[in-house]
């Protein structure tokens, strides 16, 4: 199963039943009920990634969605160090499932690898 996936529809049946965080970037019209959401400016894409990294590292979670992520992240200064982290660390086995919605990620499957 990959572990990074670029999503804009049908959410839900990936979240459902799971340990699930979404971390969001912007406006968005996803509703996840029951989810701890935590909410980010697009300027704040540094603050969020790394409340993104305190969460992966407590394995606290099955998914996290990075709402809006992908327009956040395309503009961000901070993307060569987001895109390197994302690579090294998704391959480990408590890793968990990344959903990553929003515009501007058209180059962004071809800047993360894609483990399986």
């Amino acid at each position: 199963m990959k572990k990074i996936i670029f999503k804009n529809d049908d959410i839900k049946s990936l979240v459902e039943g799971k340990k699930c965080a979404r971390l969001s970037f912007g406006l968005s019209d996803i509703v996840l009920e029951g989810v701890l959401t935590k909410h980010f400016s697009p300027a704040d894409t540094k603050k969020g990634f790394e409340m993104l990294k305190r969460y992966i590292s407590s394995s606290s979670f099955d998914v996290i969605v990075l709402d809006g992520f992908g327009h956040s992240l395309a503009s961000s200064s901070y993307k060569d160090d987001i895109i390197i982290w994302l690579n090294d660390h998704q391959c480990n086995d408590d890793f968990p499932l990344l959903i990553i919605t929003g515009g501007g990620q058209a180059e962004l499957p071809n800047l993360i690898a894609d483990y399986t």
